[in-house]
């Protein structure tokens, strides 16, 4: 993931507020905020985390603000899958984008080809959102709704369908919004600590 500080839409200082407190508290807007929701794709692609090692570092861009980058965090599944998430923070790079001046990139390799999804909140890669390239072939997927607002519109609608009809899965519970809360404070714990491994699942 990269950061950029030009380009999108403006957001009100106002609207900043709550995570500058956040953020001098030690939680940063991009692992605690904005990595709640890559930690959480994490965990439900691969399922529980046992092994958390992070190195987070912090760049000042006004006084009194820092960013929490550049960020580089990596984990063990139970499975024995293991992920890596980096972070740069480029505060003079112009992304093209609707929303934030993300630019975000997924990669899952397994043993015979790989999956990419190419972008998220911005458009910064200007490929298909999604190729997938196995024995040799590379399949680029051109007319998926890769419009960022499209996910919280039919994820909204989806939750207001299971309150009304119960129709369909309830991705997450409870206990799943605690893993994954387990799994961002155990960044911040190895980072603290110098990079040892955390276990999140003894982190309370």
């Amino acid at each position: 993931m990269v950061g950029s500080g030009r380009g999108g839409w403006d957001v009100p200082m106002s609207s900043y507020e709550w995570q500058f407190l956040q953020m001098r508290n030690g939680r940063g807007i991009f692992v605690f905020d904005d990595g709640w929701h890559k930690l959480a794709t994490a965990l439900w692609l691969f399922g529980p985390v046992v092994e958390v090692r992070a190195w987070i570092g912090s760049t000042e861009v006004v006084p009194r603000i820092a960013m929490d980058a550049p960020t580089t965090i990596s984990w063990e599944h139970a499975n024995g899958i293991r992920g890596v998430w980096d972070i740069t923070l480029a505060t003079d790079m112009y992304l093209r984008s609707d929303y934030y001046t993300n630019d975000e990139r997924w990669e899952v390799t397994g043993r015979r080809g790989y999956a990419r999804v190419n972008r998220c909140t911005g458009r910064g890669v200007q490929q298909p959102s999604l190729e997938v390239y196995t024995d040799g072939e590379l399949t680029q997927f051109h007319a998926l709704d890769d419009d960022w607002g499209s996910s919280f519109r039919e994820s909204g609608r989806h939750w207001l369908r299971w309150l009304h009809t119960g129709d369909g899965p309830l991705w997450w519970s409870g206990e799943n919004a605690l893993d994954v809360l387990r799994f961002a404070l155990a960044a911040y714990e190895s980072s603290a600590a110098g990079g040892i491994g955390i276990d999140p699942r003894t982190v309370t």
